[in-house]
């Protein structure tokens, strides 16, 4: 067998995970299922690929660095690897998936963003992402954009802390794994576009009554009671009654 040795690249945020017992306690927060598929995002030297393809029907994992494909492929012999970047990755059109991965911490808003918002969202996200975004994402009321967006299409929660060393090259903050339950569509928001459209005015200056940014909406915030209000303390159907 070839010895690959791979640099980690800081341009793509490679902190590769190296604690076989966080990869266990991933795959415990990800309720998987020998039925299921997997998408995986970023699978670096495959420490959490390998076990993913031993547990569950089918992995697909999507690498952009082209000089980790050679030593996944020599790793692993029943997962499609798929050298691209997972923003512009599309999933599977009909077939049910769950996406599983440790991702890079710069792609973490946009990446669930481009899941949750999919024709075809996976029924479940369980991502290794920077603690803080972690602790941002779960708040209830949400006090972000970032947040909102997660829990309009989801039920977020953070499963467990992930400290520093368990990583190399050991990033300057600690990490956390969410799971996000995809909401179905009954359950969801009509609007979560409008309503992200208004609390992006809103957010834009968070510190301000809401009275004062969303000047157009004025009668409805007040007869909603919302008008002394800032945005991070509305609540999901605070947002759909405002913005319907």
């Amino acid at each position: 067998m070839t010895t690959h040795t791979h640099k980690p690249k800081k341009s793509l945020g490679q902190n590769f995970l190296k604690s076989k017992t966080v990869v266990s306690q991933i795959l415990k927060t990800a309720k998987l299922t020998g039925k299921d598929h997997v998408i995986e995002i970023g699978p670096g030297l495959g420490i959490l690929t390998i076990p993913l393809s031993k547990i569950v029907k089918k992995v697909t994992a999507i690498e952009l660095d082209p000089e980790l494909i050679p030593i996944l492929e020599e790793k692993l012999t029943n997962v499609e690897i798929i050298n691209q970047d997972a923003l512009k990755f599309q999933p599977p059109k009909t077939t049910k998936y769950k996406v599983v991965a440790n991702i890079p911490y710069y792609i973490t808003s946009p990446l669930i963003t481009h899941f949750l918002t999919n024709p075809n969202p996976p029924t479940s996200l369980t991502l290794l992402v920077q603690k803080e975004v972690a602790e941002k994402i779960v708040i209830d009321p949400p006090s972000s954009i970032l947040a909102l967006q997660a829990q309009l299409y989801a039920k977020p929660h953070k499963a467990f802390k992930v400290p520093a060393k368990h990583f190399s090259p050991q990033p300057k903050v600690d990490s956390a794994v969410i799971h996000l339950e995809t909401l179905p569509k009954s359950k969801r928001p009509q609007n979560p576009q409008q309503i992200l459209t208004l609390a992006k005015l809103a957010f834009s200056q968070k510190r301000k009554k809401l009275s004062n940014t969303l000047k157009e909406h004025r009668e409805a915030l007040t007869k909603l009671g919302l008008q002394d209000k800032r945005p991070q303390h509305l609540s999901i159907k605070d947002w759909e009654e405002l913005s319907s």
